[in-house]
């Protein structure tokens, strides 16, 4: 495969997943990124050069990324372990595996070579991406993708109503099942509440611990609870 596709492909497998991370939902860029990495490793794999090694590295390390993102927030082992993983099934996919047993200049040579293009072609499909979705989302060509109104109080618009502190502390009834946000019943009055402990069935007393951003935060009436109140 001529090194300026497989870079090519890398950069549209890239920039496809990372562009589909900031505008969640399957889509085209996900289609692209999955069409473009069926099309850098079948040929690679027909020629002899992506291993099942290769393929295993790539698959598992974007496995890694995607718990990183969605299980376990914050780019910690598990991110760094995905993106290392990655860029080392795209590595040897461009080489020849047998370069790992011999170790002589001229296939240290090859893999770094090949580790540079691979991260220059991330490079180029990360920021790419960025660089795209920020120019769908704020250019006025574009309004499907985003919202350019302002939402003024002239126009009949209102923020969100803050809730009396005095809530805090008053107990009432949950009215719908809380797992964890449902409806409670407060003083005759419908609120939508977060339950902070276990799930809450329909109809359990519940008091008002916290009230944080405009919501409430309940916990399961007990009785020392009761006593203190």
């Amino acid at each position: 495969m001529p090194i300026t596709l497989a870079v090519l492909l890398i950069v549209f497998i890239v920039g496809g997943l990372f562009f589909e991370m900031q505008t969640p939902g399957v889509g085209v860029s996900f289609l692209i990124s999955m069409v473009a990495a069926v099309l850098f490793f079948v040929p690679l794999y027909l020629a002899g050069l992506a291993e099942p090694l290769d393929i295993g590295l790539f698959l598992g390390g974007l496995l890694l990324i995607l718990l990183e993102i969605f299980v376990v927030p914050g780019f910690g082992i598990t991110g760094i372990s995905g993106l290392l993983c990655s860029v080392a099934g795209l590595t040897l996919a461009l080489v020849d595996n047998s370069l790992l047993k011999e170790w002589d200049k001229s296939s240290i040579h090859e893999i770094l070579t090949s580790f540079a293009l691979v991260v220059i072609a991330l490079t180029i499909g990360i920021f790419g991406s960025m660089a795209l979705s920020h120019f769908l989302t704020t250019s006025k060509r574009t309004p499907a993708m985003a919202l350019h109104k302002e939402m003024t109080v002239d126009d009949g618009y209102v923020a969100v109503q803050a809730l009396d502190p005095s809530l805090i502390g008053q107990e009432g009834r949950t009215e719908t099942v809380l797992r964890p946000s449902g409806k409670v019943s407060l003083n005759g009055t419908l609120y939508t509440a977060v339950s902070e402990g276990a799930m809450l069935e329909r109809g359990t007393n519940v008091v008002v611990t916290r009230i944080e951003n405009s919501q409430l935060y309940v916990r399961l009436v007990t009785p020392l609870t009761a006593q203190e109140a």
